[in-house]
């Protein structure tokens, strides 16, 4: 039951900072230019817009359809690990390379704290110690990379065609494409690597409470 409340918990910080930011886009469009559908667009071009949108939208499937398909899958541990892996990458990214870029003040901080550093710190506490980690295995570790390389494909596309890069580190007008792709595969190795980390922490919490 207290495994279900603190769902629910991580599940409204989550929408309460997606909503925020959206909020944040949608009033600024008198002085950005932006039309309401560009606004939305523009939300939906980050990383971590996406990454935190996949933790509301699984822990609210967890909580109200537990015994659907979306709520049985959302509870697979492969799944979860999955999930806490993508938004852990958001977290430590932003706290130690995109932080230091920009001062947000005022809501726009509210929602950067929740998105970059409470969901992604409070969803890590609830597979530490939650998630049941029997069913890991070494071999879903590639399928983990799918998505993370599809958002690449969609944000390098979106930034040609539109001119806006949603993240400096693979933006080709500031930086060499062959930077770029180094970049990418530094990225890459940092999922593989805390991917395989978790696993690990799994499989020795498994170990552990068979011993």
């Amino acid at each position: 039951m207290r495994s279900r409340y603190y769902i629910i918990l991580i599940a409204l910080l989550a929408w309460t900072g997606l909503i925020i930011q959206q909020y944040l886009l949608l009033a600024g469009i008198p002085g950005n230019g932006l039309t309401a559908w560009q606004a939305v667009g523009r939300f939906l071009l980050f990383f971590t817009i996406l990454s935190n949108m996949l933790v509301a939208i699984s822990c609210t499937a967890i909580v109200l359809k537990p015994a659907g398909a979306a709520g049985r899958f959302f509870e697979k541990s492969s799944t979860q690990t999955a999930i806490c892996l993508y938004i852990l990458v958001v977290g430590l990214v932003y706290n130690t390379i995109l932080r230091a870029l920009w001062k947000p003040a005022g809501l726009q901080l509210v929602a950067d704290n929740l998105l970059h550093v409470i969901v992604p710190a409070a969803y890590f506490i609830y597979w530490l110690l939650q998630v049941n980690g029997k069913g890991l295995r070494w071999q879903q570790l590639p399928g983990w990379l799918i998505y993370p390389a599809l958002y690449l494909g969609y944000a390098l596309l979106r930034g040609k065609l539109e001119g806006l890069y949603a993240y400096p580190f693979i933006n080709p007008t500031i930086n060499s494409w062959q930077q770029v792709g180094i970049n990418c595969v530094g990225m890459l190795l940092l999922f593989v690597l805390l991917g395989a980390v978790l696993i690990a922490i799994k499989k020795w919490q498994g170990h552990k409470a068979a011993a």
